[in-house]
């Protein structure tokens, strides 16, 4: 992985985690367990946002289109093997599928280092995808400001 990858990857993984820590500190919020293991509700947050978040995107119109266009693959297991998948390209565009594939993102680049002894690689060193990612996650804590100012409390 060359340095331009690892750091896109570092800025890619900084800005999702913020962004979950926001939605989860915002009240977007979804419980697991009987001990309520707290994770982020990215549905709820997205048909929250949806309305805004389709009439004012045309500031992040190239990073939308290249993801519908080039969507990041998923992890599948077909008869006993490990392969990666390709997202339909004539699936849907809609805001739901766009956090979708930025979740795809964050998981495919923990994949890929070592599965039962062989190198696997994940397709996770696309720079446009990270790019995009970030500029779509940078987009969504610049129209929603409360996501943006939230910070962990120790």
């Amino acid at each position: 992985m060359d340095n331009q990858v690892k750091n896109l990857s570092l800025q890619f993984f900084y800005q999702f985690s913020r962004l979950e820590f926001a939605l989860k500190a915002n009240g977007y919020i979804k419980t697991i367990g009987h001990i309520k293991r707290v994770e982020p509700d990215w549905d709820r947050f997205v048909y929250n946002i949806k309305a805004d978040f389709k009439a004012s995107n045309f500031q992040i119109k190239d990073s939308l289109q290249y993801y519908f266009n080039n969507p990041p693959k998923v992890l599948i297991q077909k008869d006993n093997t490990l392969s990666w998948h390709q997202f339909p390209r004539d699936a849907a565009r809609t805001v739901e599928n766009i956090f979708i594939f930025i979740r795809r993102i964050k998981d495919n680049l923990f994949c890929g280092d070592i599965t039962e002894g062989r190198q696997f690689a994940a397709p996770c060193n696309d720079i446009m995808l990270l790019e995009h990612g970030i500029a779509i996650m940078d987009y969504v804590a610049e129209i929603y400001p409360k996501l943006k100012n939230t910070s962990p409390q120790e």
